[in-house]
């Protein structure tokens, strides 16, 4: 399964918060910063799936800072090929996090081209 195989699934700031938080059950220990991450407002950056184009040396960008122009936007957390796919996962913050919004980006010398989408990758039928 894509999101098993993915490092960022363990990260503090994940797709975690949607399964393992319910809110109906009154206060808790962190309820707030959780409400927050949960609407944008509090988690500068999140990890993000990442669907690129090209795959050939995204293993090697693994851990590397992601520019914008040359601006630090983020950080690839992992990469996984799926179904004929490429994804990366990417630590990126809010401004970036527009779910299959295309953006080019560059890690390590190379550039990065696709489309952001949202854990957990199956949810809405993503393809």
């Amino acid at each position: 399964m894509l999101l098993s195989s993915i490092r960022c699934a363990r990260s503090n700031y994940s797709y975690l918060n949607e399964i393992a938080v319910s809110y109906k059950k009154g206060c808790f220990l962190g309820q707030e910063t959780i409400s927050k991450i949960e609407n944008n407002r509090g988690a500068g950056n999140y990890p993000v799936l990442f669907q690129g184009e090209n795959s050939n040396f995204y293993e090697n960008i693994v851990g590397k800072e992601i520019l914008s122009g040359d601006k630090k936007v983020g950080v690839v957390l992992d990469y996984v090929q799926y179904e004929g796919k490429s994804f990366l996962c990417l630590n990126l913050p809010r401004a970036f996090r527009v779910k299959n919004k295309e953006f080019n980006f560059k890690a390590a010398k190379s550039n990065i081209k696709g489309k952001v989408l949202y854990f957990p990758y199956f949810r809405e039928g993503s393809s």
